[in-house]
């Protein structure tokens, strides 16, 4: 890898699977693939206006278009290593037991440095920023003696020879000079880190598995590549690691050394830890998948909070997981008898999921036993079809849930509960729509009043109900619009009645919910304000009766949408907040959905299998401007829904959820930023 002088670009090599090596250009700010091209090695470098790259085979590039350039081709014939001085203005190339130092600008060799029998092969060159120092990894052969793998410096005025260390296990070195020119990096092709004293030539720090790539610098970090998409940022000051990232596929996951993380959603799945359990001999390690940890140690934007050096929550990391306990249970008439098996973790919470919905929190025990009544939850089951039951056992902390033991059960017709005939034809059922849209722009006074809060609403409910009509039929469609200029005014107490009738949804029915205004996080619950509150503060809230009053907090959010059969729900949250400590509301007003409140919404989204579209990432604002007459998650939602997102069905346009929410969230970030802002909406999925 290597990171341009000016920041803009990132280049990467890699080697596909029959072993063709190829350079791929990012550009960093956009997060975008700039260009890819084959080349003949995997090594290469920018210049240092960051506008040109050149490879050690001679291919050379344009870095804003990916043209191919010709100006060094001459030299690199016989070339064995390309590297570059340390204000990269001159190209080094080792050939012929010799380096040539080539002008960047105009091709020209400027100087000659002989070093007879160096090596046999040369892995890496590096020199110090001042200029005093030279730095290699090699190769050595002698005459009937294995290969010889040497890191080696000099000093460039005198010559005299500084270090030279090998390793007789096949790994080669990649080495290279910290800025201030005091610590020499070396890594070996097992990942082994070691730093050294340019002023005493002693190793001071050894890291292993840090990394197998010639190391790039990032801001106050030092960079290296390792194996199976790992990067490592190690502080230029501690020698710590800072962060890990990890890539793979379109996914990514952030890593701290106390064992917090970030990732992106897709990754959330595709992550799992081994977690050893000495209490279970047959079964000694536990997998346990990353998102089961996520509410203890996931902390969105955790990259940006890094860099930033911004205060991270307090863990003991995952030196020690008290597992949860283990779970048996079967169904016998309709009642289904659970077991409880406690581990070194305890007992925490159990709960039961149907289809994926959350049903009952914590179900009550005896003994370690519990017995439920299935008829209880007969409107949540299919009588033609095999339906899926869940018991997610917790441990006695609450941080670590198990995986989902499940069964399988095709209900029985209970006594005096009426079931609709699936079978006959004439009276299978018509799946309905319901729709709920609340946008509020007025609130008490004028201090934390929005613009287009309420206008978002209308507009979307209206777009809304015109594809729910085509779709469902006028009959079988239904939608609520609550806003500030509407009739009924949304106050906390009409907020829970629209909310309530959601809960005559049936089974196949699908809803979608939609709110626009202010929210604010206060004792661990994110909540949307009412247009009874006055201020959008964290300070506002003086208790938590008070925040009830006047809000609907997420937990009773949840509660509203446990009571809803329907296995289909998608929710848009457009929520505000003060962000950061911040009073009042710009001209250009934000609408901010901080990391605390993101974990809120997504443990919304895992009780309640749903959708839910947040307006922004964590810590990040929402906005709304006047250039486009709304806020630009609303807006990017509706042109999705105008025909920008619609995904053909013969001669149909169906409106995909997961496709509209990707492309909103595509399209955000392009129109915040040209407002010169940054936004990043996030879609939870289950």
């Amino acid at each position: 890898i290597d990171m341009s002088p000016t920041g803009e670009h990132l280049a990467i090599f890699a080697k596909d699977s029959i072993g063709r090596h190829w350079l791929y250009m990012f550009n960093i700010e956009k997060r975008n693939l700039q260009f890819g091209s084959e080349v003949r090695h995997g090594q290469g470098y920018f210049n240092y206006r960051g506008d040109e790259f050149v490879c050690v085979k001679g291919e050379h590039f344009e870095v804003s278009t990916g043209k191919k350039l010709v100006k060094f081709k001459k030299h690199f014939k016989n070339s064995q290593f390309l590297a570059y001085r340390w204000d990269r203005k001159f190209l080094v190339i080792f050939k012929d037991d010799k380096f040539e130092f080539l002008d960047m600008d105009n091709g020209k060799v400027v100087q000659t440095i002989l070093h007879d029998n160096v090596a046999h092969e040369m892995n890496y060159f590096s020199n110090s920023y001042d200029g005093r120092f030279l730095a290699i990894g090699c190769v050595t052969l002698q005459k009937n003696k294995p290969l010889e793998y040497n890191m080696r410096a000099w000093d460039f005025a005198t010559g005299k020879k500084l270090i030279d260390t090998s390793n007789a296990y096949g790994y080669g070195y990649y080495t290279a000079y910290s800025k201030d020119g005091n610590y020499l990096y070396t890594t070996n092709w097992s990942g082994l880190l070691q730093i050294w004293s340019t002023q005493n030539w002693q190793m001071i720090k050894e890291i292993p598995s840090a990394g197998g790539s010639p190391p790039a610098f990032y801001q106050n970090m030092t960079v290296f590549a390792g194996m199976q998409g790992k990067f490592s940022f190690i502080d230029n000051a501690t020698f710590e690691n800072k962060i890990g990232l990890y890539v793979f596929e379109d996914e990514y996951v952030h890593i701290h050394p106390d064992g917090l993380f970030d990732a992106s959603p897709g990754a959330m799945n595709k992550i799992y830890f081994e977690v050893p359990d000495t209490s279970d001999k047959n079964d000694p390690v536990k997998v346990v998948a990353l998102d089961q940890l996520k509410h203890r140690y996931w902390v969105p934007g955790l990259w940006e909070k890094v860099i930033n050096q911004e205060p991270l929550p307090r863990t003991d990391a995952f030196k020690e997981l008290k597992l949860w306990p283990n779970i048996e249970s079967t169904i016998n008439n309709n009642i289904l008898k659970i077991k409880i098996l406690p581990r070194n973790g305890g007992v925490g919470k159990i709960s039961l999921n149907i289809e994926g919905k959350e049903v009952i929190e914590s179900i009550k025990t005896t003994n370690h036993s519990a017995e439920i009544d299935l008829n209880s939850f007969h409107n949540l089951f299919k009588f033609d079809t095999i339906n899926k039951i869940e018991i997610i056992a917790w441990n006695d902390e609450h941080y670590l849930k198990s995986t989902p033991y499940r069964l399988f059960y095709q209900p029985k017709r209970a006594k005096g509960i009426e079931i609709e005939d699936l079978f006959d034809s004439s009276k299978i059922y018509q799946p309905k729509f319901y729709g709920l849209c609340i946008g509020i722009s007025d609130y008490q006074g004028d201090n934390i009043d929005l613009t287009y809060a309420s206008k978002d609403a209308e507009d979307m409910a209206k777009a809304v109900k015109m594809g729910a009509n085509r779709l469902f039929g006028f009959e079988n469609s239904k939608l609520w619009l609550l806003s500030s200029n509407s009739a009924v005014k949304p106050t906390k107490k009409n907020i829970c009645a629209y909310f309530d009738s959601l809960k005559q949804a049936k089974i196949d029915d699908v809803v979608f919910i939609y709110l626009s205004g202010h929210g604010i996080n206060k004792f661990d619950e994110f909540y949307f304000l009412s247009n009874e509150a006055q201020g959008a503060s964290a300070a506002y809230f003086t208790d938590q009766a008070f925040a009830e009053s006047v809000a609907l907090s997420a937990s009773s959010m949840s509660a509203y949408l446990n009571k809803i059969a329907a296995r289909k729900i998608y929710i848009v949250i457009d929520a505000c907040n003060s962000g950061k400590g911040a009073e009042q509301i710009s001209a250009l007003a934000a609408r901010e959905v901080n990391s605390t409140q993101q974990r809120a919404l997504d443990r919304m989204k895992d009780k309640s299998s749903i959708y839910i579209l947040a307006g922004s990432a964590a810590d990040k604002p929402s906005y709304e401007a006047s250039r486009y007459g709304q806020g630009l998650l609303t807006y990017a939602l509706l042109k999705g829904l105008k025909g920008a997102a619609l995904v053909q069905d013969g001669n149909n346009f169906l409106a995909d959820v997961m496709e509209i929410s990707k492309s909103a969230q595509n399209e955000v970030v392009v129109l915040a930023t040209e407002i010169s802002g940054i936004q990043n909406p996030q879609l939870l999925s289950p």
